[in-house]
Protein backbone atom coordinates (compact mmCIF):
# COMPACT_ATOMS: atom_id res chain seq x y z
CA UNK A 1 0.00 0.00 0.00
CA UNK A 2 1.49 3.41 -1.02
CA UNK A 3 1.54 6.51 1.07
CA UNK A 4 -0.72 9.48 -1.01
CA UNK A 5 -0.52 12.75 -0.56
CA UNK A 6 -2.77 14.28 1.95
CA UNK A 7 -3.51 18.04 0.56
CA UNK A 8 -3.16 17.79 -3.45
CA UNK A 9 0.25 19.82 -4.62
CA UNK A 10 0.45 23.46 -5.68
CA UNK A 11 0.67 23.81 -9.13
CA UNK A 12 4.36 24.85 -10.90
CA UNK A 13 3.77 27.68 -12.27
CA UNK A 14 1.83 29.35 -9.12
CA UNK A 15 5.13 27.58 -6.89
CA UNK A 16 7.41 29.10 -9.29
CA UNK A 17 5.71 32.76 -9.30
CA UNK A 18 5.23 32.62 -5.30
CA UNK A 19 9.20 31.41 -4.75
CA UNK A 20 10.23 34.02 -7.11
CA UNK A 21 10.31 36.85 -4.71
CA UNK A 22 13.03 35.27 -2.85
CA UNK A 23 12.82 37.17 0.13
CA UNK A 24 11.03 35.69 3.44
CA UNK A 25 7.73 37.64 4.04
CA UNK A 26 8.22 37.20 7.44
CA UNK A 27 11.80 38.05 8.59
CA UNK A 28 13.69 39.80 5.62
CA UNK A 29 15.93 36.91 4.63
CA UNK A 30 17.53 37.10 1.06
CA UNK A 31 19.51 34.02 0.97
CA UNK A 32 17.17 31.11 1.80
CA UNK A 33 16.72 28.23 1.18
CA UNK A 34 12.81 29.37 0.60
CA UNK A 35 10.05 27.39 0.78
CA UNK A 36 6.56 27.51 -0.27
CA UNK A 37 4.03 29.30 2.60
CA UNK A 38 0.48 29.36 3.21
CA UNK A 39 -0.62 31.87 4.88
CA UNK A 40 -3.30 30.15 6.31
CA UNK A 41 -2.24 26.34 6.34
CA UNK A 42 -4.13 23.47 4.33
CA UNK A 43 -4.38 21.94 7.13
CA UNK A 44 -6.75 24.69 8.75
CA UNK A 45 -8.75 25.18 5.10
CA UNK A 46 -5.88 27.13 3.38
CA UNK A 47 -6.07 26.99 -0.45
CA UNK A 48 -3.49 26.66 -2.70
CA UNK A 49 -5.07 30.01 -4.42
CA UNK A 50 -1.92 32.08 -4.69
CA UNK A 51 -3.31 34.88 -2.79
CA UNK A 52 -2.62 32.35 0.06
CA UNK A 53 0.59 31.37 -0.71
CA UNK A 54 3.99 33.25 -0.33
CA UNK A 55 7.94 33.16 0.19
CA UNK A 56 9.43 31.94 3.61
CA UNK A 57 12.74 31.05 4.57
CA UNK A 58 13.32 27.89 6.28
CA UNK A 59 13.05 28.59 9.83
CA UNK A 60 10.20 30.39 9.77
CA UNK A 61 8.08 28.46 7.65
CA UNK A 62 9.26 25.41 10.29
CA UNK A 63 8.44 27.32 13.16
CA UNK A 64 5.39 28.85 11.86
CA UNK A 65 4.15 25.25 11.27
CA UNK A 66 0.05 25.11 10.93
CA UNK A 67 -0.39 28.21 12.61
CA UNK A 68 -1.95 31.57 11.36
CA UNK A 69 -0.13 34.35 11.80
CA UNK A 70 -1.37 36.13 14.09
CA UNK A 71 -1.22 32.95 16.76
CA UNK A 72 2.69 32.76 15.31
CA UNK A 73 2.93 36.10 16.44
CA UNK A 74 1.62 36.07 19.64
CA UNK A 75 2.87 32.69 20.74
CA UNK A 76 6.64 34.76 19.88
CA UNK A 77 6.20 37.33 22.09
CA UNK A 78 4.49 35.13 24.87
CA UNK A 79 7.96 33.42 24.54
CA UNK A 80 9.87 36.41 24.74
CA UNK A 81 10.79 36.09 20.87
CA UNK A 82 11.29 39.27 18.92
CA UNK A 83 8.57 39.87 16.16
CA UNK A 84 9.28 40.20 13.39
CA UNK A 85 12.00 36.75 13.85
CA UNK A 86 15.32 38.09 13.27
CA UNK A 87 17.45 36.51 10.47
CA UNK A 88 19.55 33.92 11.54
CA UNK A 89 22.33 31.51 9.89
CA UNK A 90 20.68 28.05 8.96
CA UNK A 91 22.98 25.12 9.59
CA UNK A 92 20.82 22.40 8.99
CA UNK A 93 20.73 20.82 5.65
CA UNK A 94 17.04 20.88 3.74
CA UNK A 95 15.38 18.36 0.89
CA UNK A 96 12.13 19.89 0.69
CA UNK A 97 10.73 19.54 -2.76
CA UNK A 98 9.39 23.52 -2.14
CA UNK A 99 12.81 24.95 -1.08
CA UNK A 100 15.24 26.11 -3.31
CA UNK A 101 18.70 26.01 -2.36
CA UNK A 102 21.12 29.35 -2.57
CA UNK A 103 25.02 28.38 -2.73
CA UNK A 104 25.68 30.49 0.90
CA UNK A 105 23.30 31.48 3.84
CA UNK A 106 24.58 34.93 5.51
CA UNK A 107 23.13 37.17 8.20
CA UNK A 108 20.97 39.92 6.72
CA UNK A 109 18.95 42.89 8.32
CA UNK A 110 15.71 41.33 9.56
CA UNK A 111 12.34 43.10 7.72
CA UNK A 112 10.99 45.91 9.96
CA UNK A 113 7.60 44.50 10.18
CA UNK A 114 6.11 41.04 8.59
CA UNK A 115 3.63 42.49 5.93
CA UNK A 116 0.35 40.74 6.70
CA UNK A 117 1.23 42.55 10.05
CA UNK A 118 2.02 45.87 9.10
CA UNK A 119 -1.96 46.79 7.95
CA UNK A 120 -3.25 45.54 11.20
Amino acid sequence: MSRGRRYPKVPLARRRKALAVRRCCYCGNVDGPFWLEHKVPRSRGGTNDLANLDCTCAECNYEKGDQLIEEWQASRVARGLPWPPPVTEIDVEYSDEDGVYPSDVQHVAPYPMAPAMANG
